[in-house]
């Protein structure tokens, strides 16, 4: 996949990851780890973040997805601090060289935001 749009990064301002010097953000903090994603801007932003996959999804409850893959299956435990979010599913068709199409989940705060933090827990589903 060739720019960031395709791998599990946020995406700030509405502006997706830039390469070389370039790749500056107008933003008071950023804190980005694989337990959640923090960032502060100076003014409200639209933001959002994404899990990428090539399993089947399902949103299971306002705030939990489920993903298979043949017999295996993730659940999805979403959090972002009670702000309002949609998922936003998107098929990538860019540079991959796959059977089946990625799909870029996208977690996308609803009203723009000072500040936020995202964290997606991750768990093997029974």
């Amino acid at each position: 996949m060739l720019s960031s749009f395709g791998h599990c990064v946020p995406l700030g301002a509405g502006k997706m990851q830039d390469a070389g010097a370039k790749a500056k953000a107008v933003t008071l903090q950023t804190d980005f780890t694989d337990a959640q994603d923090t960032l502060a801007f100076s003014s409200p932003q639209s933001f959002e973040t994404a899990l990428v996959t090539l399993g089947q999804w399902k949103q299971t409850g306002p705030q939990t997805l489920r993903i298979e893959d043949g017999a295996a299956a993730l659940n999805v435990q979403i959090d972002t601090g009670g702000l309002a979010f949609t998922v936003v599913p998107t098929e990538i068709n860019e540079g991959v060289h796959t059977k089946k199409l990625p799909v870029r989940l996208a977690i996308t705060l609803e009203s723009p935001v000072e500040q936020a933090t995202v964290a997606m827990k991750i768990t093997p589903a029974e």
